[in-house]
């Protein structure tokens, strides 16, 4: 869930909507305390080119705009960044457009959300393909669309491959996220990418944790989450005591 200033919620649906293919919704909170919230619906996915299916986290631009992911659908099938503009003088209808359409070369199935960046770049992960992207804005393209670079290709068993959740920046310009399979036991990692020295050079992945299926868990499908004292936060599908999963930490590196 994404909040504004007001301290409204912000979401997405799997399924739901007039087409039961997944929604965007707000929920307003009440003047008085106890009183029921206000649920609104800012956009139902209709499939195709609209896309459909969308678990992810939303983040908010500095205009009030909300970018978000839909897993399928798209002009290619594989699944778009959206962005929902809202309404002028506080209406109802928000407008949906398309930031990026996937397409297979640049990674398909973008089951996490994006997240803002340096210079208003969007970051986020594909399940399929691609791995780490950045969107960076077009100065001036009249369908909208922003241009996509692979930071990093998550592929290979060493590196990891198949993230589900999304990446998180820290103070030191590093990228965190976590992959559901790969590593040395096959059971996903937690991994670092290091921004380069030079703007057009590779950016350098440091597998943080392999995951063993044991009691440090497995098939990480969420993203890390960075607290206080320089510390990261996870989870697991599955692992642990009673093979549902754990709650981990790591320290920052």
């Amino acid at each position: 869930m994404a909040f504004d200033t007001r301290g409204a919620l912000y979401g997405t649906t799997f399924n739901g909507g007039s087409a039961n293919l997944g929604s965007v919704f707000k929920l307003t909170p009440p003047r008085r305390a106890g009183d029921p919230w206000k649920f609104t619906q800012l956009h139902s996915f209709t499939g195709g080119a609209d896309g459909y299916h969308s678990y992810a986290k939303l983040a908010f631009d500095d205009d009030g705009s909300l970018y978000g992911t839909a897993v399928l659908g798209g002009n290619c099938g594989n699944g778009l960044v959206f962005k929902l503009t809202p309404a002028p003088f506080g209406g109802e209808t928000w407008t949906k457009s398309a930031v990026h359409h996937f397409c297979g070369a640049d990674g398909g199935f973008p089951g996490s959300g994006v997240v803002f960046g340096p210079n208003g770049a969007l970051f986020g992960t594909t399940q399929s393909g691609g791995g780490v992207y950045r969107l960076s804005r077009r100065r001036s393209d009249p369908d909208g669309l922003w241009d996509l670079t692979v930071l990093y290709a998550l592929t290979t068993a060493a590196s990891g491959y198949g993230p589900f959740g999304g990446v998180t920046f820290a103070f030191n310009g590093s990228l965190y996220g976590a992959t559901t399979q790969g590593g040395s036991f096959g059971q996903g990692v937690a991994f670092k990418l290091t921004p380069p020295n030079r703007p057009n050079d590779a950016w350098t992945q440091t597998v943080l944790h392999n995951f063993s299926g044991g009691t440090d868990g497995s098939s990480p499908q969420a993203g890390l989450t960075l607290g206080y004292g320089g510390l990261l936060y996870g989870t697991t599908y599955q692992g642990g005591g009673a093979n549902a999963g754990v709650v981990y930490q790591l320290p920052l590196r």
